[in-house]
Order: structure tokens, then sequence, then C-alpha cells
């Protein structure tokens, strides 16, 4: 979805955001109700587009984090 150049630019921007969080985590909603999202999660956003095929059903919140150490997670969700 994205080329080499965007990739090192969001890297960029993850770092940054890591910088500016306490723990690393940020969430944002896809209802189109928060208007002036970052551009990490505008990326995001577009990204989850892709792979859902449609901007269709988008509702609901992303919860991401970032950190400076790279740790290999498994894609799951929170049940607490």
């Amino acid at each position: 979805v994205f080329n080499t150049t965007v990739c090192q630019k969001l890297h960029d921007l993850a770092l940054h955001h890591t910088n500016r969080t306490t723990d690393g985590s940020s969430v944002f909603w896809r209802d189109g109700s928060q208007i002036n999202l970052t551009p990490l999660e505008s990326a995001l956003d577009v990204c989850l587009n892709q792979f859902e095929g449609s901007t269709k059903n988008n509702e609901g919140a992303v919860e991401y984090w970032s950190r400076q150490e790279y740790i290999n997670i498994d894609v799951h969700s929170d049940v607490d």
C-alpha cells in the first residue's frame, strides 16, 4: 500500500508518537466524528480501508501503539 519513502516517513512519525505519549498508545475513531486525524492516523485509516476493500462500515475505534524497540506481536483483540 505504501512505497519505501512513505514507510520511512511513517516510521519517523511513529517514533515521534512514542515520544509524545506516556505509554505509546493512542486511539482514533473511524466513524467520521474525528475530523483532525494525525498523519499517522490517516495512514493507518487508509491502510485499513485497503484491507477492508471499502470505506463503508468503518465505524469503531482503532487503538495503536508505537515504541522505540521492535517487538513482534501477533494481531489480537483485547478482552478487558
